[in-house]
């Protein structure tokens, strides 16, 4: 740990190397777990295992450091702008996958970025320029120099050796466990037949349930002496994959299954994801819930939290494993109809007062949506678009813009033909362009949707695009046309917004917002009818742009306190979902009304925080004429009340917030308070849990 340190301070790229199992995201989560003094922006590890695309590696990382990317930016791009200036220590967790896209991505935020500092995990080296490579060797064995005696289970893995190790956890396997001088030969032996090991070790100690230490020596020495009948010791990947080998054949034959069958799952999942997908003769649901814990208990599984994970050598030799069954097309095909039936009842329910948990719910098993999206375009499958179109919440709600585009953009380019499908996925993606101000780029891909839904008869998709052709105006500039194509669409087509989509809720939000740029009498009627019904229904997100309605409306007229209170509760909302975009704008409208009042200051450091959103995230206000008017005007306001360089030393105070805190200001929040987010935030951190920040 101490080597691994000592070259983070020499080198600002440095790889750590090994076999599968031999402990490599273990010492790097560790030795990152002293340096937060140096790098006081964070350490932030970013788990690669589940991804399999290169394209999205620079979108994976920009949303583990929580950079929202409603933007058409390049990601990496984007990330340069949101690292520069930060003193930051990014983890890049298990890149033998992706080595030529970690290569290219550590270079270029390296030379853009030269506070950044990069700790890689890979089987091999990146290939980098500059890179510091560390080989992470086994645990030292007794008699090897370095080695330690066992030390008590509460105490930490690294810089013990393997002795220690195996009594650390046959202390959690079987409670109460004590390594006497009579183990000891034993226990030495079994660990250098496993040479030192990590990973194999404790596949070995948490056996003890139901063998002595003696029986497992013999059964490992009974299998590797058939691997080396000629006395050739075994290479240490050879060693890793047998002693997972006689883990499994420990099991019971419907252990085996399970752990085959849960190998297509990636990332943390939750018990009732497993279920669907492994559920299956000769499993029952029942039964999986039943074996899950016996597969934790033999260190096979890991319990996170509420849900599970499998470290990823054990998960390839499940996957092996379910091969060699012939089950693999079947359990994927399980496994992304589990998917596709979790994004259909998330968007059914997404209007209902459950929609922050199931906005979260589907944030946690996005890894598996994405396994699943990447499995339909693999295949080819007319379920891409219906995958990727249902996933919209998450796309227009939650800032996965770019994968939302990614997405979209492969399942239309697989010309399946006319259908409501393609209808759907059509509108879907103008969504995505609007509410990123591309008018232009909207405008073409809405012909396109009217047309296939005119083509499909499908009325729900008819007024879906109804909808977006008003948000196509809005986004012009054009209040007056949008006001006309809103009210229609309700009017027209209310059964069918009610029937799917994100509903008649968000229509009238929209409605009434430009209802209120036009200083329209009947906008606060409109929005407040809205925020009544959203209430009763409990759907937050359209509840949350009918209260900016309301603050413009207030605004406009005057009434700065009324403005401010719409505007808060707006804010509140939009936060909890990451909807930036919209967040922006309501802090922009924050910043208007504080100089308004007087408060130069808060309105200058305000405007920063809009600026440096505005920069990570791509969005420009100023291509909106309404907005350019009282951007200007606020601008205008604040230097006078403070002098150019007032204005421009709380300008960039301001430039100088973290999204959170930019938030927190604008909300008049003291500092350190942050917001509970039902998604990527919320998973805390729990490096293993696939987390964001490891404080």
């Amino acid at each position: 740990m101490r080597a691994v340190r000592d070259l983070l301070r020499s080198s600002r790229l440095v790889t750590l190397t090994g076999v599968g199992g031999v402990g490599k995201t273990r010492l790097a989560t560790q030795a990152a777990s002293g340096l937060h003094e140096r790098f006081p922006d964070g350490v932030w590890q970013v788990p690669l295992s589940g991804l399999q695309d290169p394209v999205l590696l620079a979108h994976t990382v920009a949303s583990t450091l929580e950079v929202n990317e409603q933007t058409a930016r390049p990601p990496v791009e984007l990330l340069a702008g949101h690292l520069a200036g930060k003193r930051l220590l990014l983890i890049l967790d298990t890149c033998e996958h992706l080595l030529a896209g970690c290569e290219e991505l550590a270079g270029e935020l390296l030379i853009q970025c030269r506070h950044l500092s990069i700790l890689a995990t890979s089987r091999i080296p990146l290939g980098a320029q500059g890179e510091r490579v560390y080989a992470v060797m086994p645990l030292p064995l007794p008699g090897d120099r370095g080695a330690k005696a066992p030390v008590p289970a509460h105490e930490p893995v690294t810089g013990v050796d393997a002795v220690a190790l195996f009594a650390d956890r046959a202390a959690e396997a079987v409670p109460g466990f004590v390594l006497d001088p009579g183990d000891l030969e034993t226990v030495t032996r079994l660990c250098t037949l496993l040479d030192g090991l990590p990973l194999a070790i404790e596949l070995a100690a948490a056996r003890l349930r139901h063998l002595t230490s003696k029986e497992i020596e013999a059964a490992l020495d009974d299998r590797f002496g058939l691997l080396t009948a000629d006395y050739t010791p075994l290479p240490r990947h050879q060693t890793m994959r047998s002693a997972i080998g006689w883990s499994h054949e420990l099991c019971e034959p419907v252990e085996r299954l399970l752990w085959a069958r849960l190998s297509v799952l990636v990332g943390d999942y939750s018990l009732d994801l497993a279920k669907e997908v492994c559920g299956a003769a000769p499993l029952s649901p029942a039964r999986v819930a039943e074996l899950l814990p016996r597969l934790v208990e033999q260190s096979v599984m890991q319990r996170e939290g509420a849900g599970f994970r499998m470290l990823d050598t054990i998960r390839e030799y499940g996957l092996e494993r379910l091969r060699d069954l012939g089950e693999e097309n079947v359990v994927r095909r399980r496994h992304r109809d589990a998917c596709l039936r979790l994004a259909r009842r998330a968007e059914a329910e997404w209007s209902g007062p459950d929609q922050l948990g199931w906005t979260g719910r589907v944030i946690a098993e996005f890894p598996n949506l994405r396994v699943a999206l990447d499995h339909c375009l693999e295949m080819g499958s007319a379920k891409a678009l219906e995958l990727s179109a249902a996933l919209w919440p998450l796309w227009s709600a939650c800032g996965y813009h770019r994968e939302g585009r990614y997405y979209l953009r492969r399942a239309l380019e697989q010309g399946i033909g006319p259908g409501p499908e393609l209808a759907k996925a059509l509108w879907v993606s103008t969504w995505v362009d609007v509410e990123h101000y591309e008018a232009e780029v909207a405008s073409a891909r809405l012909d396109l949707a009217r047309r296939a839904a005119q083509a499909s008869g499908d009325a729900t998709a008819l007024a879906y695009v109804g909808h977006m052709a008003g948000l196509t105006a809005f986004v012009r500039g054009d209040d007056a046309t949008a006001v006309d194509l809103l009210a229609d669409t309700l009017a027209a087509h209310r059964p069918a917004l009610e029937a799917a989509g994100p509903g008649p809720l968000l229509t009238m939000a929209q409605l009434g917002v430009s209802l209120a740029r036009l200083g329209r009498a009947d906008a606060v009627r409109t929005l407040r009818d809205c925020v009544r019904q959203c209430r009763r229904r409990g759907e937050l997100w359209a509840r949350s742009i009918a209260h900016y309605g309301l603050a413009l409306d207030a605004w406009r007229r005057g009434d700065l306190a009324g403005a401010d209170a719409h505007n808060r509760e707006s804010l509140r909302i939009k936060r909890r979902f990451g909807d930036v975009a919209g967040a922006a704008l309501g802090i922009e409208l924050r910043a208007w009304c504080a100089a308004a009042s007087g408060r130069g200051e808060v309105a200058a450091r305000l405007l920063g925080g809009v600026d440096r959103l505005c920069l990570t995230t791509g969005m420009r206000i100023d291509q909106v004429p309404f907005w350019v008017a009282g951007h200007r005007e606020c601008e205008r306001a604040a230097r006078e009340l403070l002098g150019d360089d007032g204005f421009d030393e709380a300008f960039q105070q301001g430039r100088g917030l973290e999204l959170d805190d930019a938030y927190g200001y604008a909300l008049g929040e003291g500092p350190g308070a942050r917001a509970h987010r039902p998604g990527p935030s919320a998973h805390g951190a729990d490096p293993a849990a696939g987390s964001r920040e490891t404080r």
